[in-house]
C-alpha cells in the first residue's frame, strides 16, 4: 500500500494476530483511523481491544493508505481466510488526493466486489468520510461523496456508518484530522452496536 511499504511491519505484525483469532468474525481494513484505534498515542485509554475480542477481530488498517492501494496490493490480504463481516474506513485519503468524487465511489465499488469474489462474507459495513476541522477546504466534496455513497448502499449491499454527527472539535487529536481519546471512544460506541 502507498503505504504498505511504509507501514509493513505494523501492517505484518497485525496480520500476524490471525494466529489468536478463534472465529473470523470481524475484519477491518482501512487507514489511519482504524490502525491508530490500536495506538494509545491516538486512542488513550479507549484503544480497539479494550472493546473488541482479540479472538474475533483482526484490524488491518493502514495509515494513508487509499481504495487504490488496497485494490493494488491486494495479494497482502487476499490470502486471508474468510470473515463473516468487514468493515471498511476509506475514501478520505483518496479525495484528498484529488481523486474525483466518482471515481473514489467506482474505486470502492470495485474493491467490494474483490472482496466478495475471494471470500464469503455476512455483511460489509462501510465508513462514510468524515468531516475533520483542519480539512475544511474539503467538506463539499466529502458531503458530496457521502451522500452518493449512501444512495448507492443498497446497489452495493453495504451498511454505510457514520461518525458525522456524533463528532465534534474535542474528538480530533491535535492535529484535527483524526480522532482523539474521545474520538475513539464514539467510535467503538457505533462498533459495539454491531460487534458482539
Amino acid at each position: 500500500m502507498q503505504d504498505l511499504k511504509i507501514h509493513k511491519k505494523n501492517f505484518l505484525e497485525q496480520k500476524s494476530h490471525l494466529k489468536y483469532l478463534t472465529a473470523y468474525d470481524y475484519l477491518f481494513l482501512g487507514d489511519s483511523y482504524f490502525e491508530f484505534f490500536l495506538y494509545e498515542q491516538y486512542a488513550g485509554k479507549n484503544t480497539f481491544f479494550k472493546y473488541f475480542d482479540r479472538k474475533k477481530c483482526l484490524n488491518l488498517g493502514v495509515a494513508s493508505s487509499t481504495i487504490s492501494d488496497w485494490l493494488y496490493y491486494k495479494d497482502a490480504y487476499l490470502d486471508l481466510p474468510s470473515f463473516k463481516n468487514i468493515f471498511i474506513n476509506l475514501g478520505y485519503n483518496d479525495l484528498h488526493a484529488n481523486v474525483s468524487v466518482l471515481d473514489v465511489l467506482s474505486h470502492l465499488e470495485e474493491f467490494i466486489n474483490l472482496l466478495r469474489s475471494n471470500f464469503k462474507i455476512g455483511n460489509i459495513y462501510v465508513f462514510d468520510v468524515t468531516y475533520s476541522p483542519y480539512f475544511k477546504e474539503y467538506y463539499e466534496i466529502e458531503k458530496e461523496y457521502n451522500t452518493l455513497l449512501s444512495k448507492k448502499a443498497k446497489e452495493l449491499n453495504i451498511t454505510v456508518l457514520s461518525l458525522n454527527g456524533k463528532y465534534n472539535g474535542l474528538c480530533f487529536y491535535e492535529d484535527l484530522a483524526h480522532p482523539n481519546e474521545l474520538g475513539y471512544l464514539k467510535f467503538a460506541d457505533i462498533l459495539k452496536s454491531i460487534i458482539k
